[in-house]
């Protein structure tokens, strides 16, 4: 089983050879293509996102990978940098092609990596460097035990949790509504307008 190791990425300058994001996949919460989750906790996961969005206009974005893509193999290959500058480079891309505002975290299955970044505005108060870094070992320590769900699910909680605790420190998370109908629709895992679009992205 691979070993996963974590990145502490900064928000850099989008670097030119930042890959194409196909239109549909663009403006997406969580885009699987390690298929790491399950539905269950995809959707899960996406309902913590919504609350993330409706308090403080933040998103947590998640991309996963199976393996790295051709042209990002290309260049780590080519080009003289580091793991750990390579790794931080393709997360902070992401995060400014997408219009991240708020954390964007990157998985790759082959080898095994974790990224997480957080955009420059979300860890002057409502994310901090410590609470990624907080974030990036609970994260670990289910994936290292293959619990990836948990790790997806709870890794959102936290952020949740941490964003509140830092904006409202004297005053408890509202809980969960839970008054939702037996059977319910799943959510669409598209970004609302509230997050991430443009000019709110802090990934300049």
């Amino acid at each position: 089983m691979s070993r996963f190791v974590f990145l502490l990425a900064l928000p850099l300058l989008l670097m030119s050879t930042a890959p194409a994001i196909a239109d549909e996949q663009a403006n997406q919460v969580i885009t699987d293509g390690g298929s790491f989750f399950s539905e269950d906790a995809i959707q899960r996961a996406l309902r913590v996102n919504q609350r993330i969005a409706e308090f403080f206009g933040k998103e947590v974005v998640v991309e996963t990978f199976d393996h790295l893509p051709i042209d990002k193999m290309v260049e780590f290959q080519t080009q003289l940098k580091t793991k750990e500058k390579f790794y931080s480079d393709w997360a902070n891309e992401l995060g400014h092609k997408l219009h991240v505002n708020g954390v964007i975290i990157l998985m790759v299955r082959q080898p095994g990596h974790l990224v997480i970044s957080v955009g420059q505005d979300t860890r002057r108060k409502l994310f901090t460097v410590k609470d990624r870094n907080a974030l990036v070992q609970l994260m670990l320590e289910h994936i290292r035990a293959r619990r990836f769900d948990q790790a997806l699910v709870q890794g959102m909680q936290f952020v949740l949790e941490r964003m509140w605790a830092n904006e409202h420190p004297d005053f408890q998370l509202p809980a969960e509504k839970t008054t939702q109908p037996a059977t319910t629709q799943p959510l669409p895992t598209t970004r609302p307008t509230t997050q991430g679009s443009g000019a709110d992205s802090d990934y300049h």
